[in-house]
């Protein structure tokens, strides 16, 4: 724990390529968002979907032990509703491809299961895939974002809306794959995404996708973000928890 607490004092004096302009999110308001640390550095975002299992992207991975920070809302300021582990082994998908992307989704497991509370809780896997057309709402640090930028001291949000494989696929000729989906800020919206590789995008209190790229676009209508589509891997999630 004193190295977890070493790790998380040390993030004061890093600078983090930045972030897009979003909301604050509530304070604790989306408890399954979990910082994933390389060292002092936040490295990417991940969800929680059990007690001692998280997902995120495949490209998160760096042959090294993420440190994980769950129940956080300031990366800055110690604010005792944290909970710090170590994360004891990370699965990528087996097809996974880093120039494509396809397939970027992982599983991180945890030397130590969270105790489960208000700050601190998992989000559900989606029972059917996304319709064009959902709102959503994306969360996330910005680690990678904008790179002039600072790390931001909080959560940030996003409102979003997912489009048609058709527009998406429009937008990305022959780059969007059957597991990928896109989502962007519509015309008008206020609010524009805040992202991170990882990072969760949910929609009506499910875990519909994880960050994979174009988010560094996606405060323009005209480019969407891409996400890993999470509902067509609820069989190779589970057989893969079962089994490690």
């Amino acid at each position: 724990m004193e190295v977890l607490a070493g790790v998380l004092l040390a993030i004061s004096a890093v600078v983090a390529q930045g972030m897009l302009r979003g909301f604050q999110c509530v304070e604790h308001s989306q408890p399954w968002t979990a910082a994933l640390f390389d060292g002092p550095k936040l490295h990417c975002t991940g969800t929680l979907i059990n007690k001692r299992w998280l997902v995120t992207a495949a490209q998160c991975h760096t042959g090294r032990p993420f440190f994980v920070s769950l129940g956080e809302h300031s990366l800055w300021h110690f604010e005792f509703t944290e909970q710090l582990r170590i994360a004891i082994k990370t699965i990528r998908h087996p097809f996974f491809d880093s120039f494509s992307k396809a397939n970027d989704i992982m599983l991180v497991k945890l030397l130590i299961p969270v105790f489960i509370n208000e700050n601190v809780r998992p989000l559900a896997l989606p029972k059917s895939c996304p319709r064009p057309e959902s709102y959503c709402v994306l969360s996330g640090w910005g680690t990678t974002v904008l790179r002039k930028a600072f790390l931001p001291d909080v959560l940030y949000c996003g409102n979003i809306t997912t489009v048609s494989d058709r527009e998406c696929m429009e937008t990305y000729p022959k780059a969007i794959m059957k597991n990928m989906f896109c989502a962007t800020v519509k015309q008008g919206g206020s609010d524009s995404c805040q992202g991170d590789p990882g990072s969760p995008l949910v929609c009506n209190n499910e875990l519909q996708g994880i960050t994979s790229w174009g988010f560094e676009e996606c405060s323009q209508v005209e480019k969407p973000s891409v996400f890993t589509k999470v509902c067509n891997y609820i069989d190779w999630l589970e057989e893969t928890m079962a089994m490690a």
